[in-house]
């Protein structure tokens, strides 16, 4: 049975306001459908990524790591052109590319960012051969090139593109729409004069018609408008209705379709599955680290007064001691530690003290004698084994409080360490049931003064605005926990001894000082990153 791959495809977790469609919706779909690949395009951005990749692989498909950028001719002016383009990571090291390629794009510094995450054309010249690269929609460099009277910058993506034919393709939709149909024809004659593929992209936004509709109404209520966007179908299609399209499109010939639509099943091939890192991440700051760990634990207990204790005592300190070091070496953790200690060392050397000690680090007696926390877990019976044992599945994770006025200083210390890679990490802001009902209300043009009541009441007369108005809770309850806006992180923190840029992906908030992750909390947990909670503590 004949079938396709759909990867030019926009979900709610990174085409923010451009979807109001949940990514395992879709794969549901993919998979009642048989597609054995599939991939998310999200604009400019490769967010929530290791989940996406996760939740495609449990259906049994293959995960293709993909973004659909924004490509600015110049950094030189304030131009906001945004051509569009597919790009696909062919293997691991395009994965790591287009995660760099993503992370540029938020570069405001440079002129990168400008309303929008956008990366040049001549950062896409410099791709590599570990890139595949699609010509999107009529938002891409050739429509919209040639429809701007773009004539020199279309040729020149033209010759490189023929240069590189094994990996960059002209992209067809079956939108019936005049402009769509007339594109499609000038690509099928690029197409047959130069050699470069055609390939059957679809610009998904929304699951279904319902979707659609949804999207629709979050968009007209955010002020945000797309001409004739009635003509465009942007539904997940199955193979059957993606051909039914093209037909009734009938733009071009049938075999020429088929033919391009089959080109997604080829190029899915073409790209290579890859294994995610999930070893412990901890950062180095030494390249002497036991020598150094003993060397500060043997002045921790000079510090402590514990060489002092009396005979027995003391023993059972030692024994301790040597109990947790086995540990801490045989969970490779000891970086972790000196980690740890070299910012409590920072901090008292600047006048910042640090809470007493908050969770299970507390039963850890190296943690005291390092000053990590205040609290002697023998004096105090304390259990190491719950903060740290060699059945531990997930890494150490020391919670530590400072003084509100001075934690910026003390995270700005952190992202000032040598050879750690530091960065905030990425939420996502839901629509939530009072505000979908006003963002519903006002799209539908319901009056104000109504949504406000149904809004105010809805927790204790809900059944009854639910049976009065049914058309204004059928969109309430599609946009309900929808993803409209994205956020860091207030008190955790990412560090790393690898490069986040490559490794997760990057990007800005317009409130972060610091670079955020692309993938969330649980993500960076699954694959065992190093997460700092730096927290503030009035007492």
């Amino acid at each position: 049975m004949s079938n396709y791959v759909v990867y030019h495809l926009h979900s709610d977790d990174g085409s923010l306001l451009d979807s109001a469609t949940k990514f395992h919706m879709y794969l549901d779909k993919a998979q009642e459908y048989n597609m054995k690949a599939i991939a998310f395009s999200e604009h400019g951005n490769v967010f929530h990524w290791i989940k996406k990749k996760e939740e495609v692989e449990k259906r049994g498909m293959k995960y293709i790591h993909a973004m659909e950028a924004y490509v600015t001719e110049t950094l030189n002016e304030k131009i906001r052109d945004n051509y569009h383009m597919i790009l696909i990571a062919k293997n691991f090291e395009g994965v790591k590319e287009l995660n760099r390629l993503s992370s540029k794009g938020f570069n405001k510094e440079d002129g990168h960012f400008y309303y929008d995450a956008r990366i040049t054309l001549e950062d896409i010249m410099n791709t590599s051969q570990n890139i595949l690269i699609t010509t999107s929609c009529l938002g891409g460099i050739l429509a919209k090139g040639r429809r701007n009277g773009k004539e020199e910058l279309v040729n020149k993506f033209i010759n490189w593109a023929v240069d590189n034919k094994d990996r960059v393709f002209l992209e067809i939709q079956y939108h019936d729409h005049p402009e769509q149909i007339e594109y499609n024809q000038w690509l099928y004659e690029l197409s047959k004069k130069t050699g470069l593929k055609l390939i059957a992209g679809t610009d998904t936004h929304s699951l279904n018609t319902k979707y659609a509709k949804a999207r629709r109404i979050l968009m007209q209520a955010k002020g945000i408008q797309f001409q004739e966007e009635d003509k465009f179908d942007l539904t997940f299609k199955s193979y059957e209705e993606l051909i039914e399209m093209f037909e009734k499109q009938n733009s071009l010939p049938l075999d020429v379709v088929l033919k391009a639509v089959e080109f997604t099943n080829e190029m899915a091939d073409m790209v290579e599955e890859f294994e995610i890192d999930r070893s412990p991440k901890y950062p180095k700051l030494y390249s002497n680290p036991e020598e150094i760990f003993k060397k500060k634990i043997n002045e921790g207990v000079v510090k402590r007064g514990i060489n002092k204790l009396e005979h027995r005592e003391k023993e059972k300190y030692y024994k301790r001691i040597k109990e947790e070091y086995e540990v801490y070496k045989k969970l490779n953790a000891i970086d972790y530690m000196l980690l740890k200690n070299n910012i409590i060392e920072w901090c008292h050397k600047n006048g910042i003290y640090q809470g007493y000690g908050r969770g299970s680090v507390t039963g850890s007696l190296i943690a005291y004698i390092l000053g990590i926390t205040e609290m002697d877990s023998i004096k105090h019976n304390l259990n190491f084994t719950r903060f740290m044992n060699p059945e531990r599945q997930s890494l150490a994770d020391i919670d530590t409080d400072f003084p509100p006025s001075r934690r910026q200083e003390v995270i700005d210390y952190v992202a000032s360490i040598p050879g750690i890679h530091f960065s905030e990490i990425i939420t996502f802001n839901t629509i939530q049931l009072k505000g979908a009902i006003r963002e519903v209300g006002r799209a539908l043009n319901y009056e104000l003064s109504l949504v406000d009541e149904i809004a105010k009441n809805i927790d204790t007369k809900e059944d009854y605005y639910r049976e009065k108005y049914p058309e204004l809770f059928t969109y309430v309850d599609l946009l309900n926990g929808v993803n409209i806006s994205v956020g860091s992180h207030p008190s955790g923190f990412l560090v790393s001894p690898v490069s986040l840029e490559e490794n997760i992906g990057l990007f800005y908030t317009n409130e972060s000082k610091y670079p955020v992750s692309q993938v969330n909390m649980n993500e960076l947990d699954s694959c065992n990153y190093v997460k700092l909670d730096l927290l503030g503590l009035d007492n």
